[in-house]
């Protein structure tokens, strides 16, 4: 019975730890954020947005409409819009097309702090600053 146990508990670890791969593209950026959206990956780093649509094998960097070196911070998605925390722009940007164009939103907290991560929840979009959340 001990001898069972013992395997069972060795069997169990190889297999959880045995399934964690290395995905290809974002090399050894430092990545903030990453969110499965209808099967595509997006991933926000300290110097771009990228998105994958076959698992993480191969990324390409959305950026066009973001600030120069964009550090996305939180990604979101709902209503068929994705939206892009990015610091240190105290806007969301959004995108109406998966990412391949990204703007500026038009109305924001009126604040000096920077936004952090953003989530949209029934008609409503919620960010995080360095000091509030709106």
């Amino acid at each position: 019975m001990k001898t069972t146990i013992i395997l069972f508990a060795f069997v169990l670890t190889v297999n959880l730890f045995s399934q964690w791969q290395l995905t290809n593209g974002l090399g050894t950026a430092y990545v903030n954020v990453i969110k499965n959206i209808n099967g595509t990956l997006y991933a926000g780093t300290d110097y771009s947005a990228y998105k994958s649509t076959n698992n993480g094998d191969t990324w390409i960097q959305i950026n066009n409409g973001l600030p120069t070196d964009p550090e996305v911070r939180g990604i979101s998605f709902a209503d068929a819009i994705l939206y892009a925390a990015v610091y240190p722009d105290p806007r969301i940007y959004y995108s109406t097309n998966n990412g391949l164009q990204w703007l500026p939103t038009s109305n924001y907290p009126n604040t000096s702090s920077w936004t952090t991560n953003v989530t949209a929840i029934s008609g409503y979009l919620f960010a995080g600053t360095d000091e509030y959340t709106y």
